[in-house]
């Protein structure tokens, strides 16, 4: 004698698929924020990289360049560049934009800005001797989380020529990085020729 298998019931169809949904829903939200802050990081290593070449061509054509980042009406920063050295003008340089970053901070303030200007010299050192914060979400947003978050990066310019980037902000202390200068000369060596 066979037994007959039972079919699913309508009701055990409908609780199967609402596990499935609120699943789905669950690993959706987790890869949209994945693909948020990937997205933030993408930008601000390209931000980044765009500061090294103008580092570059201020060497190299020994001009000083006026960086100017602005966070537009439609929540996306504009990275510009002025000078008065005609070759360079000559390149017309794009203005970057960056869609990902919403509100900037700089230094220890933490208050967030539409605009940020420095300068970078004909030696390549920086005049920005700060952190400078890029944030994703809206300032409410940002202040019920804590600082540790995934959805802001920080670049350090407060190194003379190097440009890091930190995924939680860091206060530095600029005395460890800057090393002084020697008190007493020392001799060379004078080599013999044979």
């Amino acid at each position: 004698m066979r037994v007959k298998k039972k079919p699913f019931t309508l009701l055990e169809i409908c609780i199967c698929l609402m596990l499935i949904s609120w699943l789905g829903a669950a690993i959706g939200w987790q890869i949209k924020s994945l693909v948020d802050s990937q997205r933030l990081s993408t930008e601000v290593n390209r931000l980044k990289l765009h500061l090294e070449e103008l580092q570059t061509l201020a060497l190299s054509h020994g001009a000083d360049l006026q960086i100017h980042l602005i966070i537009h009406e439609e929540k996306r920063l504009i990275c510009s560049v002025e000078t008065d050295a005609p070759k360079i003008k000559e390149m017309k340089i794009k203005p970057l934009q960056f869609k990902s970053i919403s509100y900037l901070t700089s230094g220890e303030s933490q208050e967030p800005k539409n605009r940020e200007s420095f300068k970078i010299l004909s030696t390549g050192r920086i005049e920005f001797n700060k952190l400078l914060g890029f944030h994703q979400k809206k300032k409410k947003q940002a202040a019920e989380k804590d600082e540790k978050n995934s959805d802001a990066l920080w670049i350090d310019m407060t190194k003379p020529l190097q440009i890091k980037i930190y995924n939680c902000y860091h206060p530095i202390n600029q005395h460890n990085y800057i090393p002084k200068r020697p008190q007493k000369k020392v001799p060379v060596p004078k080599e013999e020729v044979s």
